[in-house]
């Protein structure tokens, strides 16, 4: 199947998972996210699939604001599978009922060699690397490095088995989600 360009899903005032379009199923299933497929999620707080709680409090932030001033905010993000970088732009729009509406438009798509890290396949072992939720970037001892350069680094392209991921934000990106929190509230 083709990856839709727009994928959209919303939640309610409680921030409860209940709605998700077409082009948002296609995209879990098409990546193995079966797990992911609409049945298992509605109900669930979109903060019970984050894992990172700076994260969550900056989403939290941006999506107090987008209520308050009942107007839209964008931010960007990645979100890879092995063999394609893919980056978004996401949309969060206000909805009457104090819910609110995320558009998820895929701005950048791109084929890559395989990165094994990435594949939910993939044996997996007790260690653990911390990647960035926005712009993928692992956590390593030298400091946050490009996905690619990390699995030099760490040796993951010969792990055997590999280690899971943990998400997190590095402190560039962390410093972009609060200018653009900042930029935000300003312009309201």
């Amino acid at each position: 199947m083709e990856l839709q360009s727009i994928t959209t899903h919303r939640i309610d005032a409680e921030d409860r998972l209940v709605y998700t379009d077409d082009g948002w199923r296609e995209f879990a299933i098409d990546n193995h996210y079966s797990l992911f497929y609409e049945q298992h999620l509605m109900g669930y707080t979109l903060w019970s699939f984050i894992s990172d709680k700076t994260l969550i409090h900056l989403y939290q932030s941006l999506l107090h604001c987008v209520r308050l001033a009942r107007k839209p905010a964008k931010t960007r993000y990645r979100c890879d599978s092995p063999g394609v970088l893919r980056e978004f732009e996401m949309t969060i729009r206000p909805l009457e009922n104090g819910g609110a509406e995320f558009e998820n438009r895929l701005i950048r798509i791109s084929k890559r060699p395989m990165i094994r890290l990435l594949d939910i396949f993939a044996p997996r072992g007790p260690e653990w690397v911390t990647m960035c939720s926005r712009c993928k970037a692992i956590k390593t001892p030298g400091g946050w490095q490009e996905l690619e350069q990390a699995a030099l680094e760490l040796s993951l392209f010969q792990s055997d088995p590999l280690p899971e991921i943990t998400h997190g934000l590095c402190e560039a990106c962390y410093e972009v989600m609060l200018e653009e929190i900042e930029t935000f509230k300003e312009a309201g």
